[in-house]
């Protein structure tokens, strides 16, 4: 049973020792297709299917067939049957599967998302549809082999519009390019979505990196944060005084509804205390906002990583020292200081059948692979450089000079590589946070394919600089067990375990208010 069936309590059902009856074909009252193993008890139909569980209420169910002939489609009181393989799960329980949100998402990954989902549905590209209503709303319907349709509608205005929309009830996954806040996850909670940092409604899709664009013939490669702030907030109005050319700054940015902008202040404008300047160009399309700086020499524009094209992205420098170029690995560790997570956020009982089955596709890799081909970040797991460990010992002995553990996490790291995958927590809490939850069995299947053959897996805890030095050491040691543990469970040899407190931050301590970051476990190959 996948996490997602183990999340939606309320609509699963688990049922030890049952015989799951033949494949057959639930129509509901309303007219919609699912197909699976279905069984009844107490007056619940359980339909397993390969995306996940579905249960439904006898009342709900208009008929049931069996899918091959001679098979008998289970009837009330019946419990036990023959134990077949089931089919696709096809239509939606209560109509189109509704979307809202994030312009990010919408724009071009949403889209191929819902196309890959129903041709795993077997539904073939003549058979799909797409109808654009207006500039930023468009239905999606395929039809399916069996006869059942799968049907969505996409609502693209913004991240702040996916809890608005949930709360009002009037989308089934909400799509956002930052995580929810508080105040609108206690509003959620309020209306009975359930707890929305939960992992399971809490679904991290992608990885996303926000980039500093500007045109292909400005000198300037690297900026610090500050610097960035000043150009838009309009401090700095003109490239010389960055050592550019002697060029009127232009600022370009999204539209205040944006997730996109809502990161970009929460990382860049709020720190500094700074608001963007009023003669900024606003733009509900990254693709548009992104083509504007490349035909303008004095263009600065922020993005995502799928939206560079024809412009230059700069490199980050951050307060400490640390320089961290625009590139997809440290994306994907989450330590690019303008990296961000893209999220699906659903309710705690859904209303619509498809809800979860359609989340876990897009969180597996048929989903992934298209989060890759539309310029996002995948959650797949990779590798770093053989040059990455070198760098990173040259990096941290500048910030930590006299750290002895520093000497031996050298010795360890100059002739690994390092996962991608980076374990975080909950704030505050020993927790592992919504994507770690994922990962650990992403990391648990890689590192038991053949592309991780004979190599020896070392898990490696690190802290903050605040506190202690030996509770910091015993609190990374503490949490690199717990790591290592969990790969075990999943079939893993561990080499070796180790703490190293505070070395080798990937992130600036206190009084930048970056610590959490440092606060992580990594995973290395030797």
């Amino acid at each position: 049973m996948t996490l997602r069936a183990l999340v939606f309590s309320a609509m699963m059902l688990i049922l030890p020792g049952l015989c799951f009856a033949a494949p057959s074909r639930v129509t509901t009252q309303d007219g919609n297709v699912i197909t699976g193993e279905v069984t009844i008890k107490d007056d619940i139909y359980t339909i397993i299917t390969p995306y996940g569980t579905v249960t439904i209420p006898k009342g709900a169910v208009k008929s049931v067939e069996p899918v091959v002939e001679g098979g008998q489609p289970p009837q009330p009181g019946q419990e036990n049957g023959p134990a077949l393989h089931g089919g696709q799960p096809s239509g939606t329980g209560t109509g189109p599967l509704r979307f809202a949100g994030s312009n990010t998402i919408g724009e071009e990954l949403m889209p191929a998302l819902l196309e890959a989902y129903a041709a795993s549905l077997g539904a073939k590209e003549s058979d799909w549809s797409w109808l654009q209503e207006t500039a930023d709303d468009l239905s999606f319907q395929a039809k399916l082999p069996n006869g059942g349709t799968f049907a969505a509608h996409l609502s693209r205005h913004g991240s702040a519009t996916a809890f608005e929309a949930l709360l009002n009830g009037n989308a089934d996954i909400g799509m956002a390019s930052r995580q929810v806040k508080p105040e609108e996850a206690d509003k959620l909670q309020g209306a009975g979505f359930g707890h929305a940092f939960s992992p399971g409604q809490e679904n991290v899709l992608a990885l996303d990196g926000l980039v500093v664009l500007v045109n292909k013939n400005n000198p300037v490669t690297s900026l610090s944060l500050s610097q960035i702030a000043d150009l838009f907030s309009g401090k700095i109005t003109n490239w010389s005084d960055l050592g550019g050319p002697s060029v009127p700054v232009h600022v370009y940015a999204r539209d205040k509804n944006s997730g996109t902008y809502d990161t970009f202040n929460t990382l860049v404008l709020a720190p500094t205390k700074q608001t963007l300047v009023g003669s900024a160009q606003r733009f509900e399309s990254s693709s548009e906002l992104s083509d504007k700086v490349a035909s303008d020499p004095g263009g600065i524009g922020f993005a995502g990583f799928a939206y560079i094209r024809d412009t230059k992205a700069l490199s980050i420098v951050t307060e400490c020292g640390l320089i961290f170029p625009p590139s997809e690995f440290f994306v994907e560790t989450e330590e690019y200081p303008l990296a961000r997570r893209l999220f699906l956020y659903i309710p705690a009982n859904p209303t619509n059948s498809t809800t979860p089955n359609f989340v876990d596709f897009a969180l597996g890799p048929g989903g992934q692979e298209q989060a890759g081909k539309k310029g996002f970040i995948s959650l797949s797991p990779a590798t770093s450089t053989s040059a990455y460990g070198g760098n990173r010992i040259g990096i941290a002995v500048a910030l930590f000079p006299y750290n002895q553990r520093l000497v031996e996490f050298a010795r360890l790291a100059v002739n690994a590589v390092r996962a991608s995958v980076t374990f975080r927590f909950q704030t505050g809490s020993s927790a592992l946070d919504s994507r770690a939850v994922r990962d650990i069995d992403r990391l648990a299947d890689y590192l038991k394919s053949p592309a991780a053959a004979g190599r020896k897996v070392y898990v490696i805890g690190f802290s903050d600089s605040r506190g202690a030095d030996y509770i910091n050491l015993r609190l990374s040691e503490d949490r690199a067990a717990q790591i290592a543990e969990l790969l075990r469970q999943k079939g893993v040899n561990i080499e070796q375990i180790k703490g190293f407190g505070k070395a080798a931050p990937v992130a600036c301590n206190p009084p930048s208010g970056d610590q959490e970051k440092n606060r992580r476990v990594e995973v290395w190959l030797y």
